[in-house]
């Protein structure tokens, strides 16, 4: 059985510092270090691809690679924050120069002391480097069979009781699943005659999605408060994840 703890997929930079073991000060310079190599790495690239500007592309003759830096077998020591992920997809699918460029603006802006990365892109990054840690950040997909513990998840009903009046959260939300909200469903549901099985969703994925100050849909929702609202109405998951809870370990 998958272990709640697993479910956690964003962690805080002081969060993966402490989890990896040692000296947590330490981690936690070569961490953000690394980070800011990473959004270095991302500048020069949208330099070389892109006008200033305008969001154009500099050689639109030229028959281009999607960006190298989203593949992670391309990034090596450098240690990517979900955010610059976020927006080097977002700068790639773009519509319009227009909203390209506006993405790009972004990537300049990043705030060092709000960094998350997920779980996968530290898994990475520390097998790359060869670097030991207490904890296990990369996890394995569970089997189709192998029985979650749906008492830690969450119905969509669950979710916006618990989240909805602070987040304008809704059914509609749930209607055609995508991006973050589409990986936080563990079941499906399925339609039934007279009963709908409602799908089940990861509540402490959920939450640390609308906690995020880059989500579009909805009002905001500080991280204090999310943490806050999964203990209030769902306490299994909040407690398999408390280690994870900014307002036990404050940064700084």
């Amino acid at each position: 059985m998958k272990s709640a703890t697993e479910e956690i997929q964003l962690f805080r930079a002081e969060q993966a510092a402490r989890l990896i073991g040692g000296d947590q000060e330490s981690n936690l310079i070569v961490l953000k270090a690394r980070a800011n190599e990473a959004q270095s790495a991302a500048l020069t690239w949208v330099n070389t691809t892109y006008r200033l500007g305008t969001g154009e592309e500099l050689d639109t003759m030229a028959t281009r690679e999607v960006c190298p830096l989203l593949a992670s077998n391309n990034r090596g020591s450098l240690l990517f924050p979900a955010a610059l992920d976020d927006l080097l997809s977002r700068i790639e699918g773009a519509a319009s120069h227009e909203e390209r460029w506006g993405w790009i603006q972004q990537i300049r802006r990043h705030d060092a002391r709000k960094l998350q990365f997920h779980r996968t892109e530290i898994a990475r990054w520390l097998e790359h480097c060869g670097i030991h840690s207490a904890y296990l950040f990369e996890q394995s997909a569970p089997a189709r069979d192998s029985g979650l513990d749906v008492g830690v998840l969450a119905t969509p009903t669950e979710l916006i009781a618990a989240f909805g009046r602070f987040t304008d959260m809704d059914a509609k939300w749930f209607r055609k699943l995508e991006g973050p909200l589409l990986r936080a469903r563990r079941t499906p549901g399925r339609p039934g005659k007279g009963r709908t099985i409602e799908p089940l969703f990861c509540p402490v994925a959920v939450m640390q999605w609308l906690a995020n100050p880059r989500r579009k849909k909805g009002r905001e929702l500080s991280e204090d408060k999310g943490w806050s609202l999964l203990e209030k109405h769902f306490s299994r998951a909040f407690n398999a994840n408390s280690a994870a809870d900014p307002r036990q370990h404050p940064a700084g």
